[in-house]
């Protein structure tokens, strides 16, 4: 049964990323630029290829997706690069007043702006059968990605409640960051999105551009290569949905996979192994193992975000394969990885490690597998402790408050630094040592 899947991409990361997701979806299913087969018998490896395209009345295959942001220049490149036939023109929606990179301005402004993209929205859900969840793409460090994308959130809250909403957004660090706003913007997007999102995948700009350079061999990363990492682990994450496989899982039950007990905690960390099948030139060695696989999984090179889980605990590990993987052999090799990176799990869970696998190979130059690993860590804090941190000491120095005057009241900026010290607080008391959940009724 088909399972149909929507994806949301606010602001020019969003946008950026989703066209770089949109081109490798293309690529893994065998589609042109302009929405039909190479091979015309062709079918896109089973009914998993209508989670995310739908065919239109010229017989072509168009994204389940929505492009928007508050001013056109991100979306006019879409609209005339090399996938301009492959999406839906009347998806392609844009504003002609900037955000101003402030979280305030684009969410009152956007107000303007939210009732087309419901339009549409209501739209793409109304053509599909069973619509089972929503992806958001977006930075929450700018001002449509973050200010203008919890607008939507709060619609879809209140007219698609009981669907699922994962959030892939990028996080600011201090040395790549764009705009001296993005430490208030993502603090007031990161307070405001914790209750309306099932799930949030981070990734942050310095991570992404270390593994661009030491993984890639890239020696000055551009953001379109950054993008392409992105779109590399968001495409393994959705395998699952899009292919077949022994161990495939949907989205719903993956949601229910990575929840832990305890709602407010949905910020797994994300690890991703063989990024070296992203390079156009080069393939992965043929006798390459599974621990040569798994292993750098747990190495901080391969993390999308800068932390420290060895001196935290872990509550699960998801092990999310692609491709010629022998699952007979992944027990041992998960042992070992255990045994040699101290992955250390609270006491009060029975949830360590679970394997999905999908057997479709990734798209490149015949790689053996690709692993992303998605591990619910108490060191998921830290990046809560570090933009708390950059947060207090603007703050106390008023810097830039003069930039939200248009649509924050400073009421509402002290309530969503408290919202954040919360959440860093929540982690580290949930997976304190020998702490038990408390029982609920």
């Amino acid at each position: 049964m088909i399972r149909e899947v929507i994806s949301i991409h606010s602001g020019q990361t969003g946008i950026q990323i989703g066209s770089s997701c949109w081109e490798l979806y293309c690529k893994e299913h065998g589609l042109t630029p302009d929405g039909t087969f190479l091979d015309p018998t062709f079918r896109g490896y089973g009914d998993g290829f209508f989670t995310f395209f739908s065919e239109d009345r010229r017989g072509h295959y168009t994204p389940r997706s929505l492009f928007v942001d508050m001013e056109p220049h991100a979306i006019k490149k879409v609209m005339t690069g090399s996938h301009r036939s492959l999406f839906d023109q009347k998806t392609m929606i844009s504003g002609s007043e900037s955000s101003g990179c402030s979280y305030g301005r684009a969410y009152y402004l956007g107000r303007e702006l939210i009732e087309p993209v419901v339009d549409q929205i209501r739209r793409l859900a109304e053509n599909c059968s069973i619509l089972e969840a929503f992806l958001l793409f977006r930075s929450v460090g700018g001002g449509t990605g973050s200010g203008f994308s919890d607008l939507i959130l709060d619609r879809l809250t209140a007219d698609y409640g009981k669907k699922i909403k994962f959030d892939f957004s990028v996080y600011p660090t201090p040395k790549l960051a764009s705009s001296v706003l993005e430490t208030y913007n993502s603090v007031f997007s990161i307070a405001s999105s914790i209750e309306p999102l099932e799930c949030s995948f981070i990734f942050e700009n310095e991570r992404l551009y270390n593994i661009c350079r030491s993984q890639l061999g890239i020696k000055s990363p551009t953001f379109d290569d950054m993008n392409k990492v992105v779109a590399k682990v968001v495409s393994t994450i959705t395998a699952n949905s899009r292919f077949p496989g022994s161990l495939s899982i949907d989205l719903s039950s993956l949601d229910a996979r990575w929840a832990s007990p305890f709602p407010r905690l949905h910020y797994p960390l994300l690890s991703f192994s063989s990024l070296d099948s992203l390079k156009e030139h080069n393939s992965l060695d043929k006798n390459q193992t599974l621990a040569e696989l798994a292993h750098p999984c747990f190495e901080p090179s391969s993390r999308m975000v800068n932390c420290s889980p060895q001196y935290g605990k872990y509550l699960s590990v998801s092990m999310l394969y692609r491709g010629d993987v022998q699952v007979k052999d992944l027990k041992d090799v998960h042992a070992s990885a255990r045994a040699k990176y101290t992955v250390e799990f609270v006491e009060w869970t029975s949830s360590h490690f679970k394997t999905y696998l999908a057997k479709q190979s990734p798209h490149s130059l015949n790689p053996n597998a690709d692993l992303c690993m998605v591990s619910h860590t108490s060191a998921i804090s830290e990046v809560w402790k570090c933009l708390g941190d950059k947060f207090d000491l603007m703050w106390s120095k008023n810097a830039f408050i003069h930039r939200y005057s248009e649509g924050k009241p400073w009421g509402e900026m002290v309530e969503a630094r408290e919202n954040l010290r919360s959440l860093e607080l929540d982690y580290l008391e949930t997976f304190r040592e020998s702490s038990e959940p408390e029982e609920t009724g």
